[in-house]
């Protein structure tokens, strides 16, 4: 099983200056279908406008509502919110992790899970929602009942070694 995660350059930028707080923000994950190819040059938030590719408009839906344990969008219930996040600095390392996650029980769905996205949660709504990076998954997800898990690598979410 190979899973790639790769930054968004916009992300990065909103890092770099200061306008994402790690830890302290409120940092969500959400389930991406395999309509979304991310633009790693140019994608920045959550909801880029509309169209084809926005990335609010490829999160799984599995049929509107919360009938499959996962209710799209920014304010519902299907989205986790990373808990216990930490920034720790020592020994020429720097890192940046947080508590796996589990979604538990989804049902068999519409769409297969190709990925996720990581992003800072915006203040009113997906306008605003930062994107960071996009972990891509190999194999994809069916779900069918059964929980899914995120569990984050041991170097964590992201970490710096020795300048890299």
């Amino acid at each position: 099983m190979a899973h790639t995660a790769t930054m968004y350059q916009e992300g990065i930028k909103h890092l770099l200056e200061g306008d994402i707080n790690l830890p302290g923000a409120v940092i969500t994950i959400m389930l991406m279908s395999d309509g979304y190819v991310p633009d790693f040059a140019t994608h920045e938030f959550v909801d880029e406008g509309g169209g084809a590719g926005d990335p609010k408009n490829e999160e799984i839906n599995f049929g509107g509502g919360n009938t499959h344990n996962y209710f799209a969008g920014w304010g519902n219930t299907g989205r986790k919110t990373l808990a216990n996040d930490a920034l720790t600095i020592g020994g020429g390392v720097i890192k940046w992790d947080g508590d796996d996650l589990v979604w538990t029980a989804l049902a068999a769905a519409l769409e297969e899970i190709h990925g996720v996205i990581v992003c800072e949660k915006g203040s009113a709504d997906d306008t605003d929602s930062i994107m960071l990076f996009y972990v891509d998954f190999d194999p994809v997800f069916d779900p069918n009942g059964s929980d899914f898990n995120v569990n984050w690598h041991s170097d964590g979410l992201m970490e710096s070694k020795d300048g890299t």
